[in-house]
């Protein structure tokens, strides 16, 4: 959690490197990379970390806000696997969001993942007409999660150009 000596940083736009992977947050000088150390990443990102859970099984995952995605409040998950970043995922809030029960609707979510595939195509320069597109560091996607039926965009990163460590 972000600490009382922590200032909370002004909405960041969110940019992705499609070359290398690498993510920035507004003009802050650091930035997020495949395979970054957890400890890093609370080091230089201290004033985005908004919580974390460790899963106790080697996954760690820690979540960032006060980001935004194509001009819209996002916030970011990223999960670790022994110490390094394996995967970002990105979630978005639009005017017209719908919640049944606490969650979002099938329309709200179906409508986050056409505005998180159209935002992430522009970042990374690329059609994500099959719902993914893959690049040297990993990838970026943007689908409908089945489970509880939510709309999902973000990435999945190689370590050092080694196999793909999660989906």
């Amino acid at each position: 959690m972000v600490g009382a000596d922590v200032a909370l940083p002004k909405p960041s736009p969110l940019a992705i490197d499609p070359e290398t992977g690498h993510v920035r947050l507004g003009d802050h000088p650091a930035a997020i990379t495949p395979a970054m150390s957890i400890g890093a990443l609370r080091e230089h990102f201290a004033s985005w970390v908004s919580g974390g859970r460790d899963i106790g099984n080697g996954y760690e995952w820690v979540s960032l806000s006060h980001v935004r995605l194509a001009d819209r409040p996002a916030g970011m998950s990223l999960c670790f696997f022994e110490g390094r970043l394996t995967m970002l995922t990105l979630g978005v809030t639009l005017p017209d969001d719908e919640e049944e029960e606490g969650w979002p609707t099938e329309g709200t979510s179906l409508r986050h993942v056409a505005f998180l595939k159209r935002a992430l195509e522009r970042l990374l320069g690329r059609s994500m007409t099959n719902g993914s597109v893959q690049f040297g560091w990993g990838g970026g996607v943007g689908e409908l999660r089945s489970q509880g039926v939510h709309g999902v965009g973000g990435g999945a990163l190689r370590a050092g150009g080694a196999r793909e460590l999660m989906r």
